[in-house]
Formats: C-alpha cells, sequence, structure tokens
C-alpha cells in the first residue's frame, strides 16, 4: 500500500461519480469516531451501478425514495479487496486531508485547554492572590464560568485579560484609604479602563473578588454590588457616586460627620467618607432605617436634637448604605428597619435580617399594614409578587401573608406619624 494507491482510488472514485459518497463517508466516520454505521446516499442507476462495481450488488441495501444505504466496514473491505488494496480511512486522507474524528476534536481541544491553563498559572504575579483565581479558572464557580464564555469566543483575548486580571490581584492595595479604580488600572494594565465593570477583565476579576471574599448582600444594584465589592479590596469606584441619607450621627471622630451631626439636618453622606467611619459605642440605642427619602425628610424635620440616628437607604441598598449600617451594627446600635409593604419592600427588610442579627422589623406587622392600606384603591399585585410574597418565612412571614390576601400593597408614608412618634420616644 501507499500514498499513491491511496490517491489513485480517490480518483478513480470521484471520476465514476461517487464523491458524494467520500464526503458523507467522512462525516459519518468523524462523527461516530470510527468506521460504525452506514453511510446513505440518493443513487440513480448509474450511481447504484458505479457502486455495485466497487462494492458488489449483494452487500447494496435499497432503502425509500431511491436512497442506498451501505455500511462502512464494508466499503472499507471492498477497497481493501481492489485492485488498490488500500483501506477507506486512507482514501479519505488522500482525498481531502486527514480524518479527524470527534474524539480526536475533542482530546486536542481539551489539550488546548488545559495548555493554556498551565502558560497562565506559570505567567501570574507569584502572589497567593493571583494564584487562587487561576486555579479558579478550571472550576465551576464565577471565574471558572466567565473563562469558559470567554475562551469559546476567543481564546487569545481571554487569556490575555485573565493575565491581566491577575496582575490586578497581585497588587490590590494593603489597605487604608481606597485607590481609585481608574488610577489602579492605568498602572497595573496601562489603561484606565482595563478593569471597567463592563470589560472583559473587569469581569473577571468581579468574579475572582466574589469568590475570594464571598458574595456582595442579595438585591444591591450591580453598579453598588461592584462598589461594594471594590470597597473590600482597597479600591473605589470614585469616592462620591455612592451615598447615603442619614441624620443625627453622634460620636464620631469624624469632622464632616460630627458637624453634619451638630447641624441637626439629613445629609448625604458619600462612599468615601464613611471608609474608616468609627462611631462610640451605644449599645442598644435605635438606629431608624427607612428606605423612602421623603419619609426621611419628615422624620429628620419633626425629629428633636437628641434624636437617635436615621438613615436612608433610598430603595435597595448601596455600597455607602451598608458601609453605615455596618458602623451602626459595630457601635452596638440596635437596627430598626421600616420600608414599604410590598416585594421590594420585604426583600430589603429580609436582607438586613440576614446581615444584621439585631435588626428588627418597624411598623411592619400586619395591623401596621392594615392602617397604610386603609381606604385606598391600590393597585393590584401581580402575580409574581403574590407568588414570593407567599414563600417569606420569618418575623415577616405573617406580613406577607396579609399583603397577598389583601391583594394590593401599601405605602410608608401613610405612617409617618406613627414613625415619628417612634423617633421621638426614642430620643
Amino acid at each position: 500500500m501507499s500514498g499513491a494507491d491511496a490517491r489513485q482510488a480517490a480518483l478513480r472514485l470521484r471520476a465514476a461519480g461517487l464523491g458524494d459518497l467520500l464526503a458523507e463517508a467522512r462525516r459519518r466516520i468523524e462523527a461516530n469516531d470510527g468506521l460504525r454505521g452506514s453511510v446513505a446516499v440518493d443513487a440513480g442507476a448509474a450511481y447504484a451501478a458505479a457502486l455495485a462495481d466497487l462494492v458488489g450488488w449483494r452487500r447494496l441495501r435499497h432503502g425509500e425514495r431511491g436512497r442506498i444505504r451501505l455500511p462502512l466496514a464494508d466499503l472499507d473491505a471492498a477497497l481493501r479487496a481492489s485492485a488498490f488494496a488500500v483501506g477507506l480511512l486512507d482514501v479519505l486522507a488522500a482525498d481531502a486531508g486527514p480524518v479527524v474524528t470527534r474524539r480526536v476534536r475533542r482530546d486536542r481541544a481539551l489539550e488546548a485547554w488545559q495548555a493554556q491553563l498551565r502558560r497562565i498559572a506559570a505567567a501570574m504575579p507569584a502572589d497567593a492572590r493571583a494564584a487562587r483565581p487561576a486555579a479558579a479558572l478550571e472550576g465551576d464557580g464565577p471565574c471558572g464560568r466567565w473563562y469558559r464564555r470567554a475562551y469559546r469566543e476567543d481564546p487569545a483575548a481571554a487569556e490575555r485579560h485573565a493575565l491581566a486580571a491577575g496582575r490586578a490581584l497581585a497588587a490590590l492595595p494593603p489597605g487604608g484609604r481606597g485607590v481609585l479604580l481608574a488610577v489602579f488600572a492605568a498602572a497595573v494594565a496601562g489603561d484606565p479602563h482595563a478593569l471597567d465593570r463592563g470589560r472583559p477583565a473587569g469581569a473577571l476579576l468581579q468574579a475572582a473578588l466574589r469568590e475570594q471574599a464571598g458574595e456582595p448582600p442579595a438585591d444591591m444594584r450591580p453598579a453598588e454590588a461592584w462598589a461594594y465589592l471594590l470597597a473590600r479590596s482597597g479600591l473605589d469606584v470614585d469616592d462620591v457616586s455612592s451615598t447615603v441619607l442619614a441624620a443625627h450621627l453622634a460620636g464620631s471622630a469624624h469632622p464632616v460627620v460630627a458637624s453634619m451631626a451638630a447641624a441637626g439636618g439629613g445629609w448625604p453622606l458619600p462612599l468615601g467618607a464613611l471608609r474608616d467611619l468609627r462611631l462610640a459605642p451605644r449599645p442598644g440605642r435605635p438606629a431608624f432605617v427607612v428606605e423612602n427619602p421623603q419619609v426621611f425628610a419628615h422624620l429628620v424635620r419633626g425629629a428633636p436634637a437628641d434624636s437617635a440616628p436615621l438613615v436612608c437607604t433610598s430603595g435597595f441598598l448601596s455600597a455607602a448604605a451598608l458601609r453605615l449600617l455596618d458602623a451602626l451594627d459595630g457601635a452596638g446600635y440596635a437596627l430598626r428597619y421600616g420600608g414599604d409593604f410590598d416585594r421590594n419592600g420585604l426583600a430589603i427588610a429580609g436582607g438586613l435580617a440576614r446581615r444584621y442579627a439585631r435588626l428588627r422589623p418597624w411598623r411592619m406587622a400586619p395591623r401596621d399594614y392594615a392602617e397604610a392600606a386603609a381606604g385606598l384603591a391600590a393597585p393590584v399585585l401581580p402575580d409574581a409578587d403574590r407568588a414570593w410574597l407567599l414563600g417569606v418565612e420569618g418575623p415577616l412571614g405573617e406580613t406577607a401573608r396579609a399583603i397577598a390576601a389583601a391583594g394590593a400593597p401599601a405605602y410608608q408614608e401613610r405612617l409617618v406619624e406613627r414613625l415619628l412618634e417612634d423617633v421621638r420616644a426614642a430620643g
């Protein structure tokens, strides 16, 4: 047998009009990982005669609509018994290049994947923070899921992004005041936007931070969750875009926070001002938290000069709000959260209760819902919200079932005078 014999056999088959037989045989062998199964071709009288000359009439199996089925093993045997004395695989290789089976493609793809992971691990900085995500690229966590998607789209680009994220992890600041992300990215990647949340290296960095430091609290807005993850790692998107409204934060050494407390009004505090906030210990003293800025403003206007702290999350929590609540909880304050009687209000309350052991719902019992909803023609709850409410457990489970049964939300603005009474009593 020689390569010339295989080429001659391929040319003879094509000259006999059997080129589509070769193409179908290649497709079936590659799909079946070898000489298994049959080929099926549309055959007129001349085609059938040419095929019979090759393998004999008895090996041809006629199917519906003139199609002929031929076992690949029979085709291989006929070629070996012919004057060319070559196997089917040799003929196909001479005709259009080597046959690459599905198993071979899979093995080659796996080897390429593993070789790239080895290159990434070898090129990562000698730092434990970078080594962990390099190993995580093979796993099923956020890093591994991100990397497999990126690899499928562009393996070379995925490798570049992985190395950029690894260099960033190795260079994270040790602590203290947060380094601005754009300045940090320009230093480690040469591009101030390379680590932005919407860029590939930034997305992988976010996945690595989630794996190393834990998930951000549930229900945070994506931009706030990103700011929260960065802040825990010594980085800041900026110092001012994430804010929280607060009033009466007594006992702080921070000059701006102390001045705000002395002035008595409600003020927006940016994340940068809260990075190192420490409050004097006040075990058991309440700190009141609401989600609505209008409710917060009403409470600030009516609160006494010695009021307990007031905080407004402005809906789902920001990174700044979490930082402030962490400081209050760390100082021993007993957090009291009041929100709207709807899915979002109860979701925020549930998330805070899971995070802060001393937190209690504030004016969110079934009787409070009944008072807030009395006499209103409120919008009907969507079916999805009603189903979610029926699944709520814990301290707000009874309230959630009452809302679901009534089929309508209610809002905290209807209880502002009750809330103000509580704030005044605590002062």
